[in-house]
């Protein structure tokens, strides 16, 4: 299935979590304007005499590659299920250069080879079924190059029209370090209306890069929105990218000239059809784009029924957030030896005033905690009840998206659920509490994860407050050697099952959202003391259901749920343990000492 095979039902889908697809195009010849051909001229020569002023103002016509056509999602009534697919007119714009420009030339050519070379995806199948998808260099790892075939159009057109590969991702530390290296660790312009964090961002070796960035937005009368966030991307006119967007042809997209607080002519488009508004400038060397959450999708339930609703920016809030990033930004071109040479990660506990300490780390193998102790500066009040005039950061949770990054030096995470848990440290101080950190996972070998004897390494990267304040507290990089040894935590595994039983389990869902329960052989039911694990014989059945799962029974009549395969508590001292209860009210026995074990 095609980039324009599909065009999801947005409105139904948090934007959060959605990929932006890059392999859009034309699918027709077109017969250049006049017009467009001198903008590419001055375009060029802006390009050549290194002149970063924009003269020439943006309209969506000089993106427009092309009119296509895509299958859109058809919703129930419940805005859930999905009752079939309708075509609609699409537009597919370039994030790369405006018509006539080279940049643009070869990203319509690779948009019409790749719809045209593998439309059933046939080839990338056999291929992949044989074994035989070919390694190419890194540097071509943005194109999703799976033949020789591809690699050689892409190969001409990058001779055709003198431009260079993507290139490859670079590996930078930390978000401080890479816009250090770009020189653009001020994104934010002088205006105060809007509160701009930059929260996450990558550059590539052949010049282009993207931050994303969450903006605070005034309160004011008639406006809907707040909060939205962005992605701005960077794409040199002389590097072939693949970055475009699809949108809907609906008739109600709204473009305007707007010249920013800073002096920068940018492009803003939006449409109510649509979550996703853009404000874009023609920086000469490049095209500087940012995709804003222009519409809020909101999911209500209430008796049975599912709807939605939306919140928008205003075209004024759009100006204020153009108003807030600096369009003018003039960025290094940061390379791979940027990246090897960047600051070594610092050791200090102490950090921008925050002091990181690790206290605990429990494990049963297959789920690990980790205790940190977190000491804000004198004054700082981070649990508790505010104290009068004191500074009220209050760390409240750590952002989803700022979670630790843990490593194995040889292994790696075949995936697994992550969580923070803020509690009290105990000492009765307001500016110190602990952090626990917990990941439920297994290594891509559906082994143990953690094996007495080994070293992991656990790193993080500033600490951030979740919502609703959203702030961060202190820049850093805070790094611990996590040990796992038979002193840390309890490897003991319980077999609750010596032979096959039959229960029920759920095997999906039906329209109104309830589970379809089904009776199921259950194998096996392995008991840990953070975690369980269990074997059916319906590769899709769940011991789980929405509104009931599992619990651990102890002896003194106390219970435990067990989420994804994660126990609701620290741990659970194993010799306290009566039964686990299942969702039908199966119980399974805890041997007695000694057996089966």
């Amino acid at each position: 299935m095609k980039g324009n095979d599909l065009l999801k039902g947005l409105s139904y889908i948090d934007p959060k979590y959605i990929q932006e697809a890059a392999e859009e195009g034309s699918t027709g010849k077109r017969n250049l304007k006049k017009t467009w051909l001198m903008a590419a001229v001055i375009a060029a020569l802006l390009l050549l005499t290194g002149c970063a002023a924009a003269v020439y103002l943006l309209h969506m016509q000089d993106l427009k590659m092309a009119d296509s056509t895509a299958e859109k999602y058809v919703f129930a009534e419940d805005g859930i299920n999905i009752e079939g697919t309708e075509t609609v007119n699409t537009q597919v714009l370039s994030l790369t250069g405006i018509q006539g420009s080279p940049g643009y030339q070869a990203t319509k050519e690779w948009y019409e080879f790749v719809e045209s070379y593998d439309p059933d995806y046939g080839i990338y199948a056999e291929m992949d079924k044989a074994g035989s998808i070919p390694d190419f260099p890194t540097e071509y790892q943005s194109y999703n190059l799976y033949s020789q075939e591809m690699k050689d159009k892409l190969d001409e057109l990058l001779v055709k029209y003198n431009l260079k590969p993507t290139g490859s991702s670079l590996d930078f530390r930390t978000l401080q370090n890479l816009c250090q290296a770009l020189n653009i660790e001020k994104i934010q312009t002088s205006q105060n209306e809007v509160k701009v964090t930059v929260t996450t961002g990558n550059a590539y070796s052949g010049g282009n890069f993207f931050l994303t960035m969450d903006f605070e937005l005034p309160k004011e009368e008639g406006t809907e929105v707040d909060t939205t966030w962005g992605v701005l991307r960077w794409n040199r006119k002389d590097c072939f990218s693949v970055d475009n967007i699809e949108i809907e042809d609906t008739g109600d997209w709204k473009e305007w000239n707007y010249k920013t607080a800073s002096g920068s002519d940018v492009l803003i488009m939006r449409s109510p059809s649509d979550w996703r508004g853009w404000i874009l400038c023609d920086r000469g060397e490049a095209i500087l784009s940012l995709q804003v959450e222009a519409r809020r999708d909101l999911g209500y339930n209430e008796g049975g029924k599912t709807w939605f609703e939306y919140e928008y920016m205003t075209d004024k809030q759009m100006e204020q957030v153009a108003d807030a990033v600096d369009f003018g930004i003039q960025p290094k071109k940061v390379s791979q030896e940027d990246a090897a040479n960047q600051p070594a990660p610092p050791q200090e506990a102490t950090q921008d005033g925050y002091t990181v300490t690790l206290k605990d780390i429990f494990t049963d193998g297959y789920t690990l905690q980790v205790t940190l102790g977190i000491a804000a500066p004198e004054g700082t009040v981070i649990a508790g009840e505010t104290q009068p005039g004191a500074n009220t950061d209050g760390i409240r949770s750590i952002k989803w998206d700022n979670f630790p990054s843990l490593t194995h030096p040889t292994r790696k995470i075949g995936g697994g659920h992550w969580r923070w848990v803020m509690q009290e440290d105990g000492d009765g101080k307001s500016n110190t509490h602990d952090l626990v950190f917990e990941i439920n996972t297994l290594m891509q070998d559906n082994e143990a994860s953690f094996v007495p004897g080994e070293t992991w390494k656990l790193h993080i990267e500033d600490l951030k407050t979740g919502y609703p304040d959203k702030k961060v507290l202190a820049r850093g990089e805070w790094n611990f050697d996590i040990p796992i040894t038979e002193e840390c935590g309890d490897f003991r595994e319980i077999e609750l099952v010596s032979e096959p039983i039959t229960t029920k389990a759920s095997t999906g869902w039906r329209a109104d959202g309830s589970d379809v329960m089904e009776d199921v052989k259950l194998t096996s039911f392995k008991l840990r003391a953070m975690s369980a694990s269990y074997s059916v014989d319906q590769e899709y059945a769940e011991l789980s259901m929405m509104s009931k799962v599992p619990c651990v029974v102890m002896k003194d009549g106390s219970k435990f749920k067990i989420y994804n395969s994660r126990i609701d508590t620290t741990s659970i001292d194993l010799d306290q343990v009566d039964y686990v209860e299942l969702i039908d009210g199966t119980k399974l026995p805890v041997p007695q000492s000694g057996e089966n074990q």
